[in-house]
């Protein structure tokens, strides 16, 4: 086997020939860069954050700018050599290389859950046709420590070995470049950085040796980061992820270490990083594409064949052209004239080049060439001195021709010479004997120009068979027959029409709608203005509602997603009409983030302006102390307005690695918790993989990330088996409650605050016993003077499919939970559009209601590019209750540290979370000692735990108030003080014997709270604090808490429920039967299947509209009839159990979602489950009746089934 002789070491290359039996190596050294090397960057977050800095493929464009070098970076955050996690594969494709399974960490083999038909590391580096791997690995293995180096040891050897082996290119193996990770930088209030750098050294060089062993090469980026980091200018975003700064650097260190040391042309360096960014968002749009699971996953159909293989079919065209701009940018725009006043210089003449002025005609200059003669004529030049070489196939070669009035041509021809004249254009007749028809030798370009007047002839180097790098060494001039004049000719390069090449490029298939009117979960296309739909809204008796700002006002109010108060009193609102996604074609996004001020105190907007507008999807969003914390996509982002404008004018990638898999699953709903730390919800499908300084943070298919940003500290707050969390509030006590839109539950976070692993998700509770509606997004509770004294403390929810409004249910404190009884409906709407999907209490009292406002919002039951989904509408609505006057605002914003204080006495909760956030923008010392001093003359535990929160936000917390609000009498504020020393662990020496207390306390929320802050405890302390909590007692409910706590202090990936492949069979049921049961738990449980509205027990919610499955005939009667509704849908009155239901929220048709299997499956399990007994339902009788009834169109109504099959 031939070895490549592209490996050099120093200045001399080596040429190595070696044969082995399994693989073949190559010497350790420099690679040495060929003409149109395709460049693939695999491994982790160092690699994959490169991509949001562009400097390291400008370094290399720039330093290599003949090379037209393909650049493509596969990194993934959470990588390992041989884990790559991924939610479109299927489990088994969640590695690397065959056999990598054994090699990764137990804890990565857990069932995430994944599926899809996303390509494989392989596959991709194949299809990228890859000549050159870079592999950035090492970071998230170092946290293992010294006991995992050699499994990481092995883990990469394998991978190395394996990638050696294949022909990515389709000729010749790879060549690879192992790249070590980056040093920590210290960081004040973070980390020194002393164990992650003492294992990162260990790691770096276990790299290092495996390099040399492998005779592949190696980057040591650990040792010269150390270097940068003396200069006392920062570095990194958190002492490990490096920033703008940090990424130059490590662009030049590897181009010097991997490449050698160019030249690059400075002047050019901002043209092609635009250009490198510019490309880099196509890419991401292709390989990272925000929702994926509609691209290539478990939501692929029935949608997705319509409009996304064309999508991603004109993204990688895009993506390639971007390439081409590139190039071009490096080498810069220009003209090259091979003649105008005169003949060339430094070339070969043929006779007959004659130069006139005026009077004759004259383009430029003073001078044109005039061309007059019979026949065939022409002049030519060649060997040129200085050939012009093509740097692109679109480059324009021209000519200025001006035909005369009485003498004109009967046929002109431009011939270029790059070794052979076989490159013509022509026009008019087809007399000039050269070439061959309908080739490039003989290229017919159209008839020919008017006479009297100067044309501009150009013809494309492809048209004309011109290659990149062919070399131009003469052109000539050729007519037939009369007389005509030739200006300015030559060639125009570096120039990339973008919008002119994006034309050429497919065109996106026209999608139909699927919209139909009688659909009451679609609202209706006419669109009621906002003036008029305030009419369609009914109020609970004594409160009022107006429009604070509509569309029509405010044109960038564009589906309006979450909404926050600042410290001001000003109400920010974000905005995503680029929802569910950007498609390709369209200007890149314009999501919003706008602020809205009422400067004349009438309950109505009258003025915006633009935070930002440059996002896409902004689904979260938290106005913290240090700046705006966005969600955009896989990014958490830090926006700054550092001159005072509300306008940011920096941007910072704080953390990255979240998954958007699924647009409106990704990180969203953003809201802080007494110290300031973000709440940030996740839905279900998604596998985020987070790189901190900390280490990895990985999350899989629901649950909440607590971002802390004094600590720069991420955690997986909670891993819960939920479809899609979408509003969180806490309430006086710090207790965090949340709802997730695609059910009608609320539940309490603190079961679910348990150390969480990787694929193990325990299910949520439900505080609602009753009026249940689904789906729900936003929540809010009731602290407001304004509102009745009775209502304080209420829960209010939205709903925005099977009820158009705000439900308030009353929470009430239970032990160790809370319970709700329902009390209204605040606000109710006739409008179908009117979709709330946020409220806040405003500084005054009032409340404020966001509506997305949208005809379509089904995600399943409507193609993501449906032309009737709206991106133009938007309103907010302000709520008052007129009999009780409105709260005067307090002052927040240039208040003194002293009155803010005094404002954590207020009542209303959102005043007091926006003063904890004024507060965190002052000195942290000055703040935690006044706090300290004012704690000190409180009576009140409430107020004292106030100021507890205040010293933790600061990041100074009080140890000793801590230690005296855990003996406090309330068990609110022990329960709120337990739940503060779990962030605040390492703060302690005696943190267990402050556990076993609280294990020990008299009401069982503080037990609970001890029992999961166990989970984060050393295996024996953690386990032995559990057992103190099951000898105290703990409601049953709850025990599932203890059960996983106890499994995360175990390791173990299971959860307190059953594993899906461990559902318990029906005994009457036979094996082949039994796989169907299994089958059909799985697919009732998907979100948005059936278990969403007919609830895990069966018992559906009859107050929304949901019938139940359990015990009724429509279940287990007739087969033919169930199979029928269920391929079909239903809609229309029907009774189920004596009961009457208005059928006006239709049963989704599943014909296109579930094969004959599936359907049967589900069927199946639904006939032998929530105590039902009946015959299972085959394969074969779905696909009989799907024959019998594939010319049936829309639903069926319950009274057409029951005449056809009668009880």
């Amino acid at each position: 086997m031939v070895l490549s002789h592209r490996i050099f070491s120093g200045p001399v290359f080596l040429s190595i020939f070696l044969c082995f039996i399994f693989v073949s190596t190559h010497a350790q050294g420099k690679i040495a860069l060929q003409k149109d090397d395709r460049i693939s960057m695999i491994g982790a977050g160092m690699g994959s954050r490169m991509i949001h800095y562009g400097h390291f493929e400008t370094e290399m464009q720039l330093r290599f700018p003949r090379h037209r070098l393909v650049i493509r970076n596969m990194c993934d955050e959470g990588n390992t050599p041989g884990f790559r996690p991924h939610p479109g594969r299927p489990q088994e494709e969640q590695f690397a290389y065959p056999g990598a399974k054994s090699l990764v960490p137990p804890r990565f083999l857990a069932n995430s859950s994944p599926a899809g038909f996303f390509e494989n590391p392989d596959q991709w580096l194949t299809r990228l046709r890859t000549d050159i791997v870079l592999a950035f690995f090492g970071f998230n293995s170092s946290f293992s420590g010294p006991d995992g180096l050699e499994a990481f040891k092995k883990e990469l050897s394998y991978l190395i070995n394996h990638s050696l082996r294949q022909r990515y290119n389709g000729e010749s193996q790879p060549l690879m470049a192992l790249i070590s990770p980056t040093a920590v930088e210290p960081t004040q209030g973070v980390t020194t950085g002393e164990t992650q750098n003492a294992n990162l050294k260990l790691y770096t060089e276990a790299m290092r040796a495996i390099a040399k062993k492998k005779r592949i090469a190696f980057v040591d980026a650990f040792h010269p980061s150390l270097a940068w980091f003396k200069d006392g200018i920062r570095h990194t975003v958190d002492g490990a992820l490096l920033n703008d700064l940090g990424n130059q650097k490590l662009a030049k260190l590897l181009c010097d270490q991997i490449f050698g040391n160019g030249n690059p042309d400075e002047k050019r360096r901002s043209a092609v990083h635009d250009a490198v960014m510019d490309k880099n968002f196509y890419w991401l749009n292709d390989f990272k594409i925000p929702n994926g699971v509609h691209v290539y996953g478990r939501r692929y159909n029935p949608f997705g064949p319509k409009n996304y293989p064309f999508e991603i079919q004109k993204t990688r065209q895009f993506t390639e052209i971007r390439d081409r701009a590139i190039w071009a940018a490096r080498i810069g725009q220009g003209t090259r004239l091979f003649f105008d006043d005169d003949a060339p210089g430094n070339s070969r003449l043929s006779a007959g080049w004659k130069f006139l002025g005026a009077p004759e005609p004259v383009l430029s200059g003073k001078k044109s060439l005039l061309r007059e003669g019979k026949g065939n004529t022409q002049v030519v030049v060649d060997q040129f001195r200085y050939p012009h070489e093509v740097t692109d196939r679109e480059e324009e070669f021209f000519a200025w021709v001006y035909l005369d009035r009485k003498n004109p041509p009967k046929q002109i021809m431009i011939q270029f010479h790059n070794g052979n004249w076989e490159h013509r254009a022509f026009w008019g007749q087809n007399l000039i004997p050269y070439g061959i028809d309908g080739t490039t030798g003989r290229r017919r370009m159209g008839n020919l120009p008017s006479k009297g007047k100067w044309h501009r002839l150009s013809v494309r180097a492809h048209q004309i068979g011109l290659d990149v790098d062919s070399k131009i060494y003469g052109i000539a001039i050729t007519q037939w027959d009369g007389k005509s004049y030739w200006d300015r000719t030559g060639v125009h390069f570096g120039n990339i029409n973008l919008e002119e090449e994006d034309r050429k490029t497919i065109r996106l298939p026209k999608v139909e709608t699927n919209y139909r009117s009688d659909n009451i979960k679609a609202g209706k296309l006419k669109y009621t203005p906002g003036n008029e739909s305030i009419n369609h809204l009914k109020m609970a008796p004594g409160y009022k509602v107006e429009l604070f700002a509509d569309e029509k006002s405010f044109p960038d109010l564009a589906n309006p997603v979450q909404m926050s108060f600042d410290n001001k009193g000003r109400l920010w609102v974000a905005t995503m009409a680029s929802y569910p996604h950007y498609r390709i074609g369209d200007p890149k996004p314009q999501d919003k983030l706008i602020i809205f001020e009422d400067t004349n105190n009438d309950g109505k907007a009258d003025k915006q302006t633009n935070f930002a507008d440059d996002l896409h999807i902004p689904i979260g969003f938290e106005i913290s102390h240090d700046g705006v914390y966005v969600s955009q996509g896989a990014n958490l982002v830090l926006l700054k307005d550092t001159d005072g404008d509300d306008r940011y004018d920096e941007k910072e990638v704080v953390l990255s690695g979240f998954d958007d898999h699924d647009t409106h699953h990704a990180i969203s709903a953003f809201c802080a918790d007494p110290s300031g730390a973000i709440i940030m919800g996740e839905g279900i499908f998604l596998h985020s993989n987070i790189e901190t300084v900390f280490g990895p943070i990985r999350g899989t298919n629901g649950g909440f990330f607590r971002y802390a940003p004094q600590s720069k500290s991420l955690t997986r707050h909670a891993q819960l088996k939920i479809p899609n969390p979408w509003g969180i509030a806490v309430d006086s006590f710090g207790q965090e409650f949340f709802l997730f839109s695609s059910g009608p539950s609320v539940s309490w976070m603190l079961p679910g605050n348990i150390n969480a692993r990787y694929g193990a998700n325990l299910s949520a509770n439900d505080l609602l016993e009753s009026n249940k509606v689904r789906p729900t997004s936003g929540l809010e509770i009731v602290s407001s003077r304004h509102f009745p004294d009775e209502v304080q403390g209420d829960i209010l929810i939205n709903n925005n499919i099977g009820f158009l409004g705000i439900k308030q249910h009353q929470k009430i404190d239970d032990d160790p939970g809370f319970k709700t009884q329902y009390r209204q409906d605040l606000l109710y709407s006739t409008d179908t559009n009117f979709r709330p999907v946020d409220l806040e209490f405003a500084p005054d009292g009032s409340l404020y209601v966001v509506d997305w406002h949208n005809a379509l919002i089904g995600h399943m039951q409507h193609n993501a590019r449906d032309p009737n989904r709206d991106h133009v509408h938007g309103r907010i609505y302000r709520i008052t209750y007129p009999s009780r006057p409105l709260v005067k605002p307090a002052k927040i914003d240039g208040a003194s540290i002293p009155e803010l204080l005094e404002n954590l006495k207020l009542p209303e909760l959102r005043t007091r979370y926006r003063t904890r956030r004024e507060l965190r923008k002052r000195h942290p010392n000055h703040v935690a000692r006044a706090a300290k001093e004012w704690a000190m003359a409180q009576d009140d535990d409430r107020l004292k735990l106030e100021a507890l929160w205040v010293s933790w936000g600061a990041d100074r917390l009080n140890k000793d108030l801590l230690l005296e609000l855990l003996r406090s009498k309330d068990h609110r504020v022990r329960t709120a003080s337990v739940q503060v020393l779990r962030s605040n662990l390492f703060n302690f020496d005696n943190e267990l014997e402050l556990l076993e207390k609280a294990a020990s306390d008299s009401h069982g929320r503080v037990r609970l709270a001890a029992a999961t802050t166990a989970s984060y405890l050393p295996q024996t302390d953690g386990l032995s604090l559990i057992d103190k909590v099951r000898e105290k007692g703990i409601n049953p409910p709850f025990i599932a808490s203890l059960d996983d706590a106890e499994r995360a202090l175990q390791n173990s990936s299971e959860t307190y429920e059953e594993d899906k492949n461990h559902v318990k069979v029906p005994d009457h049921l036979s094996l082949s039967e039994g796989r169907l049961f299994i089958k059909g738990a799985e697919i009732y449980e998907k979100e948005g299947y059936c278990g969403t509205c007919h609830q895990e027990n069966g018992m559906g919610l009859p107050d929304a509209g949901f019938p139940p499955l359990a015990g009724t005939s429509w279940v287990n009667g007739d087969h033919n009839r169930l199979i029928k509704l269920t391929l079909k849908g239903l809609m229309g009155p029907i009774e189920v159990k004596g009961k009457k239901y208005p059928g006006l929220v239709p049963m989704t048709p599943f014909e296109s979602l579930l094969n004959d299997y599936d359907a049967a499956a589900v069927l199946t399990f639904i006939r032998n489950s929530f105590g039902n007994k009946s015959e299972p339902i085959l394969p074969w009788q779905v696909n009989k009746v799907r024959k019998d009834t594939r010319e049936k169109q829309g639903f069926y109504t319950p009274q057409e089934l029951l005449t056809a099959h009668p009880n």
